[in-house]
């Protein structure tokens, strides 16, 4: 039994597993020889970005078409219109953990093709219980924006939470399908985590910065000291690069969370492969460590301090639910191991709480909580949480000392509803988790069990629901899982492989 369980971890037989251990080697043997050439410096920076760029691109579109060839599709009659429909959905899925833009781009595209495919195909248009809490929730910004310093408008964010429901209402094709959509994603998901890990190594050479330093503690290098990064200096909005900088550029987009968040959907999407009885999309044991053991690293080499606690807490509840299908003593192993984790947060709760909630969002939070018990009813209205805390923050300069400057919004996103809509947009954000959690709940979708505690996880310590990459993330692979339960809702749960 052990034998073969190594054997599937070890295995180097998958044609996938080999290139990106040959991508490993090339890459520190390449960085290593610059770095005798005198080659890896700051100025040299912007072409090692260009080129990682480019490459993950060019594998993309092997890899799609490797797949498409190797692994039939069930799509009726190979229509052109529902293939360019399925390459979409998964460009708009890929780009969530790029450049703001480009999601923007592949959310137009992925509408546009819905159009054509809506009148082509004539598909009926079938919506999900759960779209009603998005277009609820998209009402309440519409209004929101009624006295603002802008006026009445129809905010981009909330279409977000309009059409790309709709746009995936439209779609039928097959629970396979979904499957390989999700394992080509997965596949991505590893080569763009390798990739940043490659960025990374080559700037640690010139930022003499300890390798337990950075691991340990939160890594800033003043803007000044890296002159020559000139390309990047217009993502810093302060003096200093974050230690993320340093790790995710080269895709144009750096914020740790959000960039968690969309390699945990790539992890749970693993987990349910892995899973699932589909014998043509499946994830084998050696894939999903390495996924996992990239993701520490990503998480680490970002010092998101969050993605460290969720990568234990996806771990943890999908452990319990493994052995909810395999264990008949289920239950009694799941109450032990939410007793063990209370007794753990009981103990160090002080440590936790200085873990993950740093100074500045206890500071954020503070003005949050004295701007909502004075507008309990209704706050600042849509997107002006900044303009409020900013004001509650110059009435509590003698007991909150205000720097003029960094605020932001509040990092939480239960709280932040308030500030902007009072206690109306408290409950409504409730109406729209409860809903996910119901409709995981009746289909037993492991993928949006794990989507409805992440995100509410999240909600702890960010507002995916206030910048326009939060909505988008958030709203495509809410609704992709959701199309994957009605897809195959006789069994969309984990499955024990034979």
């Amino acid at each position: 039994m052990t034998k073969h369980w190594l054997s599937g971890v070890f295995s180097l037989n998958n044609l996938f597993q080999k290139y990106i251990l040959l991508i490993v080697l090339l890459s520190i043997t390449t960085i290593q020889i610059l770095f005798e050439l005198g080659l890896i410096t700051p100025y040299h920076e912007l072409y090692v970005r260009y080129f990682l760029g480019l490459f993950f691109v060019l594998n993309m579109v092997v890899l799609f078409f490797y797949e498409f060839k190797n692994i039939k599709l069930n799509i009726p009659n190979r229509s052109k219109i529902t293939i360019l429909l399925y390459v979409s959905l998964l460009i708009l899925m890929v780009s969530t953990i790029f450049k703001l833009r480009l999601s923007i781009y592949g959310s137009f595209i992925f509408i546009l093709l819905s159009i054509i495919y809506f009148f082509v195909e004539k598909k009926s248009l079938k919506l999900n219980s759960v779209y009603y809490g998005l277009f609820l929730y998209a009402l309440l910004m519409i209004l929101g924006t009624i006295g603002t310093s802008k006026g009445f408008r129809i905010p981009d964010k909330s279409l977000t939470f309009i059409l790309i429901p709709l746009a995936f209402s439209v779609i039928n094709i097959s629970n396979q399908s979904f499957h390989q959509l999700l394992y080509i994603f997965f596949k991505l998901m590893i080569l763009y985590m390798v990739l940043c890990v490659v960025y990374w190594l080559y700037n640690f050479q010139y930022l003499e910065y300890g390798i337990i330093d950075w691991f340990s503690g939160k890594a800033n290098f003043s803007v000044a000291d890296l002159r020559g990064w000139t390309e990047q200096t217009t993502l810093s909005n302060g003096t200093v690069y974050g230690a993320y900088y340093f790790v995710t550029s080269w895709a144009y987009y750096f914020h740790p969370s959000y960039v968690s968040l969309v390699l945990f959907m790539g992890l749970i999407s693993g987990f349910y492969l892995y899973f699932s009885s589909d014998q043509f999309q499946t994830v084998n044991k050696f894939e999903l460590g390495i996924y996992i053991v990239l993701l520490i690293a990503m998480v680490a080499l970002m010092q998101s301090r969050i993605g460290l606690v969720q990568i234990f807490f996806i771990l943890s509840t999908t452990s319990i639910y493994i052995l909810k299908r395999r264990s008949k003593n289920w239950k009694l192993a799941s109450v032990f191991s939410v007793f063990i984790l209370i007794l753990l947060v009981i103990n160090f709760h002080e440590k936790l709480t200085n873990f993950v909630f740093d100074k500045t969002r206890i500071y954020y939070l503070t003005l949050a909580l004295n701007y909502v018990k004075h507008h309990l009813i209704w706050g600042s209205g849509f997107d002006e949480q900044i303009i409020a805390l900013k004001q509650q923050a110059l009435l509590m300069n003698n007991i909150i000392p205000f720097d003029g400057e960094n605020i932001w919004y509040t990092h939480n996103q239960f709280i932040g509803n308030m500030v902007q809509f009072g206690v109306l947009g408290f409950v409504v954000l409730i109406v729209l988790l409860i809903s996910i959690a119901n409709y995981a709940f009746f289909s037993k979708s492991y993928l949006l069990y794990q989507f409805f505690l992440i995100m509410s996880l999240l909600m702890l310590i960010e507002e995916p629901l206030y910048g326009q990459k939060g909505f988008t993330i958030f709203t495509v692979f809410l609704c992709l899982f959701i199309k994957i339960a009605e897809s195959k809702t006789e069994n969309t749960s984990l499955e024990k492989r034979d």
